[in-house]
This record gives C-alpha cells, structure tokens and sequence, in this order.
C-alpha cells in the first residue's frame, strides 16, 4: 500500500524526553516503539516546538543528531531552539550554536549508507558513508552517561585521515587506521561528531546560517 501522508513521530519525542530524565536510560532502545523504526519515510521528527518543552536541556544536542545525521525520517527543527524566542531577547543557548553545524552536516556529510553502533546502553553511535555525489563521511557518538569512547569503522578509503569533532566539544584528533576504524571520544551527557579535518566544507562549517 503507497502512503500520500506523513505524520509528526510524538512517540519519538516521548523517547527523548523520557531518556532524557531517566538516570541511566537506555539508548538502545530510542526508536524503539516509534513511527521513524516503523515507517520511517512517513515520520517527521522533531525534538519540540513551542508548547513542548518537555525533553531536558542537555539532551538536546543529543536529540538533534538523532534526527538531523541519520538517514531515516523527515527532520523538523524549531524555530525557538534555532534563533531563540520572545523576539530575539533572549538567546537560544547551546542548541542556537550547533544547530547551524548539524544542519550543515547533514547537508555535506550525512549521505550514503548507515551502520548503527548501537551496543552500549549509555553510549550508542553510527556512521553515514558517503555516496558518490558526497564523498565525505560522519561519525556520530552520543552518551547520557559518563565521557566515553567507541571504536568506528569508516572506511578502508579514509586511511590515515585525521578527524575531528564538528562540534568542538573534543580537542582531540582521531586517526583512522591502515583498516578503517577510528576510535571517536564523547564527553559525558553530550554529543560529537567527527568527519575528516580537510573534508569539503569545514572552513564554513561554524558560520551562521
């Protein structure tokens, strides 16, 4: 049966706000029970809007990955958390600086295949390979526990690259090994996403939208 609609993932935001207040929640199991793990080319995800405030500050970020870096979904990004509310009096906060960043990733980096890493109940992660108009990649690691670390595989073709975070929450840098595995680092209750230092758009990628 073809499908003419797609709806707004509510059961998706209801996993984000409960991960995102539970000590220790699962996130292996974010998608689980949503409209993105069942039709995910009907689901529109979101992570709030201007009468639901309900996910925690920190998890944001977070969220926003999740929505914006994986190839599943139609991504829905608020006006509040992008540009701030109460007519610009206020600014938006942490989401205000790395929205612009996602989005651009996802415009330059999030294309191709995806490999989950989804094996750690505190710190889960994936990559997007890249497809042959995009010839870039991403890791993406996410934590709502303590800092950690995952080993990625990028790539045989991404060899003795050197990575970094995106977002600047890492200092580090990571290379990629003669197999194509990356260790990628993740401060506690945050987000990092590493793609090659030299790739196509890192010199804009920190500018406003």
């Amino acid at each position: 049966m073809d499908y003419g609609v797609s709806l707004f993932d509510v059961p998706l935001l209801g996993q984000f706000a409960a991960i995102s207040k539970i000590a220790g929640g699962d996130l292996r199991n974010i998608f689980k029970g949503t409209l993105v793990e069942q039709m995910p080319s009907h689901a529109v995800t979101f992570v709030g809007n201007h009468d639901t405030t309900i996910i925690a500050p920190f998890f944001k970020p977070v969220a926003y990955s999740l929505i914006l870096l994986r190839s599943q979904g139609q991504p829905c990004i608020f006006y509040g958390d992008f540009y701030g509310i109460n007519c610009g009096s206020e600014p938006p906060g942490t989401c205000g600086e790395m929205l612009p960043i996602l989005t651009r990733a996802r415009k330059l980096y999030a294309h191709g295949k995806q490999r989950d890493y989804f094996n750690r109940r505190n710190c889960i992660g994936f990559v997007r390979y890249e497809n042959y108009k995009h010839p870039f990649s991403l890791a993406c690691i996410l934590s709502n526990g303590g800092a950690s670390s995952k080993r990625m595989l990028v790539g045989h073709r991404h060899a003795g690259e050197l990575w970094t975070d995106i977002l600047g929450w890492q200092n580090e840098t990571v290379l990629i090994n003669n197999c194509g595995y990356g260790v990628f680092s993740v401060a506690s209750m945050s987000v990092s996403v590493w793609v090659n230092s030299q790739a196509e758009g890192r010199n804009r990628i920190n500018r406003p939208l």
